[in-house]
């Protein structure tokens, strides 16, 4: 490589004419101009209407920025769970308990019969009973928990339901 080499004219950046890329979008100062177009040059894009607009005023559209913070990214990941408090009568639930992976306990399936059918979902993560945490209990601790409060006239259960990004609001 010669000492003299001018990688800025190389590579764009440099003269009037900004460079054009093989896949025919502009590198330098003017965006997305096709290959051999004349405006390139002058500065000047046509629109749709065959109006010239400037670059700059493209660029610089009402003032907002291609990068600027957009609220509705943020939307979609907010209150991604939600609570869900059932008060169960005396008797079984219908529901099968799991901790899948050593995880906390969550419901794996619902009997139709079940007097918690219409409350909980599959995937529910069971937090509490009547006020004890669970999030730390085997399978096993939880059903002999909820057993052993199976004759108590209502039982509160606090289920945690983590639903989906493109999901609405329940």
């Amino acid at each position: 490589v010669e000492a003299d080499y001018d990688y800025a004219m190389a590579y764009g950046g440099a003269g009037e004419v900004p460079s054009i890329s093989s896949a025919g979008n502009m590198i330098g100062k003017s965006p997305m101009l096709a290959r051999g177009d004349s405006s390139a040059r002058s500065g000047q894009i046509s629109s749709s209407g065959g109006e010239t607009t400037s670059n700059l005023s493209i660029l610089n559209m009402d003032d907002q920025s291609l990068f600027a913070d957009d609220s509705s990214f943020e939307k979609q990941y907010e209150n991604l769970e939600e609570q869900i408090e059932v008060f169960a009568p005396a008797g079984k639930l219908g529901v099968v308990i799991d901790t899948p992976n050593g995880g906390p306990p969550m419901v794996h399936a619902i009997k139709d019969s079940s007097v918690l059918v219409d409350q909980v979902r599959v995937g529910d993560r069971l937090v509490s009973v009547d006020g004890e945490d669970t999030t730390t209990l085997t399978a096993i601790k939880v059903s002999r928990l909820i057993s052993m409060k199976s004759e108590n006239e209502v039982r509160n259960l606090v289920f945690v339901r983590t639903r989906s990004a493109g999901e609405g609001e329940p």
